[in-house]
């Protein structure tokens, strides 16, 4: 999975310069670690546990926050990247983090996700990963037109 972010943020790095790039929901750190090749690269996340292992692994461009309330001025990142994170039970209202991703995201600016899909998929490994929901392409199409997204690719 992380080489397909990286693959979708090198065709935008192509046509630019060094980038600012949002791990919303960084986790232990292992995705932003990797997106430090971009320019300036940070990380938030709402586990004061994670933010440590963030830490540990020489990351300190860290903010603990929840996606739905980021810490951040109005268009400063070119890239949002958000992976297994607003499925989560921690994440009450993913139409209000996905429009905190959009007042964060420079206009023409790219936002990843990376939800797990399909309710009728829901298995005990759901409820161990504290899985809140499951998306169909439709209701996240939806969901992203809500917060003022234009959708670009969605598989």
């Amino acid at each position: 999975m992380h080489e397909l972010v990286f693959d979708s943020i090198d065709r935008l790095a192509a046509h630019s310069g060094p980038l600012t790039v949002l791990d919303a929901g960084c986790g232990t750190g292992f995705l932003l670690r990797g997106l430090g090749r971009y320019g300036f690269a940070c990380g938030v996340d709402c586990s004061p546990v994670a933010l440590t292992y963030c830490r540990g692994r020489g990351l300190n461009r860290l903010a603990r926050a929840s996606v739905a309330s980021l810490p951040f001025q109005d268009a400063v990142f070119d890239v949002i990247v958000s992976t297994d994170v607003l499925y989560h039970t921690g994440v009450t209202d993913d139409l209000g983090a996905l429009r905190e991703f959009h007042r964060v995201l420079k206009p023409g600016g790219l936002v990843i996700l990376h939800v797990p899909a399909f309710e009728f998929l829901r298995r005990a490994h759901d409820r161990q990963m504290h899985s809140r929901h499951r998306y169909s392409r439709q209701e996240l199409e939806s969901k992203l037109s809500g917060s003022r997204f234009q959708v670009a690719k969605i598989t």
